[in-house]
């Protein structure tokens, strides 16, 4: 094996063993009011502010070149805080929905399987916004649409709220 190839191996493993430290740490929760207290807040409409291109084009007119430029990578950077946190709550959301899709009734069968599906698909837009943040600190002249990640999100918190109203208060996920 070569030192490059061993040194693959070890890259591999090590990200391993930091996801299962990872799940270690944050076990599942007992049900779907657990899984909202344990879910960080976000303030969808501030994020929506920080990254809105309007106030960009505003800033962008009436601060010198330097200043817009160092306002606009402290904006990303405070946008990419806010899609951390959603990050960490879709990933909070997917645990949950293996936990239930694995679980005796059909019912929770098929509760975990739309929360998998929409934590997973949360993630992946997230991951997405997440790098297109990373270009605007790069260039704040950059802009992009945030829509299908607010939509998401919004969507995935309804979804929720939805669950928990209609389903018995004792579902769990153990």
């Amino acid at each position: 094996m070569t030192s490059l190839g061993f040194a693959g191996l070890l890259f591999a493993i090590a990200i391993l063993l930091i996801g299962l430290a990872r799940r270690r740490q944050s076990p599942l929760t007992n049900n779907l009011c657990d899984l909202e207290q344990r879910m960080e807040p976000l303030d969808v409409e501030a994020f929506r502010v920080l990254v809105d291109s309007n106030d960009r084009q505003y800033l962008r007119e009436h601060l010198p070149g330097r200043a817009f430029r160092h306002v606009q990578r402290e904006r990303m950077r405070a946008a990419l805080d806010y899609v951390t946190v959603a990050i960490a709550n879709a990933e909070l959301i997917t645990q949950t929905g293996e936990s239930l899709r694995e679980h005796g009734s059909a019912e929770e069968r098929r509760l975990g399987r739309e929360l998998l599906q929409a934590g997973l698909s949360l993630r992946i837009k997230a991951i997405l916004v997440r790098c297109k943040l990373y270009i605007c600190v790069l260039l704040p002249d950059f802009s992009f649409s945030i829509a299908q990640f607010v939509s998401a999100y919004q969507g995935l918190q309804s979804k929720l709220v939805s669950f928990n109203a209609s389903t018995a208060p004792g579902i769990s996920a153990s």
